[in-house]
C-alpha cells in the first residue's frame, strides 16, 4: 500500500491514520508546503515516523515531497511523483484530512481515475471515511495508539517513566494518608520517604486509573526534539490517552498560587499542552479546599486566570480529597473518557458539578 499524508495545521489528523494502516503500508509519502514553518514541522514528523518504523521493524519506505501549494503545476508534478510508486498490485490511499482544498482537488482530479482512495479523518470522533468513485463509506473506527507511540511519532523521546507499581501496592495507605491527614510517623517507609508532592501524584493517579482510557502513565519525562541542536525537556505528572488524544493532569500539592504566578502557570501549561497534542485537555489539581472557584464559594482572588485557562482547555481545580466522585466525573467529562462504570466508581453521594 502507498500511503500519502499531507501536512496541515493539525498533526493529530496525520499520525492516527498512519498508525492505523502501519502494517499494510509499504511506501509512505509525506507532503508539505515550502513555507518555512511547514517544512520544519514536516521534518520533525518525518524523523518521528522514521524512528517509529525502525523501532517496530516495519517494512516501510519513507519519502518526503515539498511543494508550493499555491501552484497548480506543483500539484501536477506531485501527482506524477506519486504515480512513479504505483504498480497494479499496490493500493493508493491519500489522507486529505488536513491539507488545503486546492491540494485535495488537484490530487483527486489526477489520481482518482487511477484508483486512488481519499481518506478524511475526524479527530473528534476518531473515525475515518473513505471516498472513491463518487462513493463514501460509513465512518470507520481508528485504532488508538499508546502514549509511547504517540510521542515517538512526534519525534519526542521519553527519557523516563515512573513505575506505577508503588502506587498500586500502597494505594490503600496513600489514600488513608491524604484522607485522614495524619502524621507521617504512623505510616510505612513509602509515606515517610516520598515527598508529599510525589505521594499526591500517586493519590491522583490511583483515582484516575479507575476510569476508561486506552493508556495511562505517571511521572513522564520527555525530550521534544525540533532539530539536532534544538530540543526542550518537560515532565508530566499524569498522562491519559483516549482515542488518540493525549490529556494531562498536573498535580500541585499546595493552595492556588497568587494571581501572577497562576497566570504564568496557565501560559506554561498552554505551551506544553499544545506540544503533546493539538486537542489536549489539561487539568491542574492543587491542594486548595475550594474545588472550583468559578462555581463554588469564591475566595478573594481574581477570576481572570481561571477564565483565560478555560478558553485554552485548561481546567484549574482544588483538592479532590472528600470530593472524589465530583473529581472523577469531572475528569471523565473533560477528557471525554465515557467510562461505562462511572456510577459504580463515582456514586452520586456528593454534589457534582461538571463543566461542559
Amino acid at each position: 500500500m502507498i500511503f500519502v499524508s499531507i501536512v496541515g495545521d493539525f498533526h493529530s489528523s496525520i499520525l492516527p491514520l498512519f498508525y492505523h494502516f502501519r502494517n499494510d503500508i509499504t511506501t509512505h509519502i509525506l507532503v508539505y508546503d515550502s513555507f518555512k514553518h511547514d517544512a520544519l514541522q514536516a521534518k520533525k514528523l518525518q524523523n518521528g515516523i522514521k524512528k517509529f518504523v525502525k523501532r517496530h521493524n516495519l517494512a516501510i519506505e519513507l519519502f518526503t515531497k515539498e511543494i508550493d501549494e499555491d501552484s497548480y503545476g506543483a500539484l501536477t508534478h506531485l501527482s506524477n511523483f506519486i504515480q512513479t510508486f504505483m504498480t497494479q498490485e499496490k493500493q493508493l490511499l491519500i489522507n486529505i484530512s488536513d491539507g488545503l482544498a486546492n491540494i485535495s482537488y488537484g490530487l483527486i482530479k489526477h489520481l482518482e481515475p487511477l484508483g486512488a482512495k481519499f481518506l478524511t479523518y475526524d479527530r473528534f470522533d476518531n473515525t475515518y471515511t473513505s471516498i472513491f468513485d463518487s462513493k463514501m463509506t460509513h465512518p470507520l473506527e481508528v485504532e488508538s495508539m499508546s502514549i509511547q507511540d504517540h510521542f515517538l511519532l512526534k519525534n519526542i523521546d521519553i527519557l523516563s517513566m515512573q513505575n506505577k507499581e508503588q502506587a498500586h501496592k500502597h494505594e490503600e495507605e496513600i489514600n488513608e494518608f491524604f484522607e485522614k491527614q495524619e502524621s507521617r510517623d504512623d505510616y510505612s517507609d513509602i509515606i515517610k520517604n516520598y515527598s508529599k508532592g510525589s505521594l499526591y501524584e500517586m493519590y491522583i493517579y490511583n483515582l484516575v486509573k479507575k476510569l476508561s482510557y486506552d493508556d495511562i502513565a505517571m511521572g513522564v519525562k520527555i525530550k521534544d526534539i525540533y532539530t539536532p541542536d534544538i530540543s526542550i525537556e518537560n515532565e508530566f505528572d499524569i498522562l491519559v490517552m483516549k482515542e488518540n488524544h493525549l490529556h494531562m493532569i498536573e498535580c500541585k500539592f499546595r493552595d492556588y498560587l497568587v494571581n501572577g504566578e497562576l497566570s504564568a502557570l496557565v501560559y506554561k501549561l498552554d505551551s506544553v499542552g499544545r506540544s503533546i497534542d493539538d486537542d489536549a485537555a489539561l487539568m491542574l489539581v492543587s491542594d486548595d479546599d475550594i474545588y472550583d472557584p468559578q462555581v463554588d464559594t469564591i475566595k478573594n482572588i481574581s477570576m481572570i486566570p481561571f477564565h483565560r485557562a478555560k478558553t485554552k482547555r485548561i481546567y484549574l481545580r482544588g483538592s479532590p480529597v472528600s470530593k472524589t466522585s465530583r473529581f472523577l466525573r469531572d475528569v471523565d467529562s473533560l477528557f471525554e473518557l465515557d467510562s461505562k462504570n462511572l456510577d459504580e466508581i463515582a456514586p452520586l453521594d456528593e454534589p457534582v458539578i461538571v463543566e461542559i
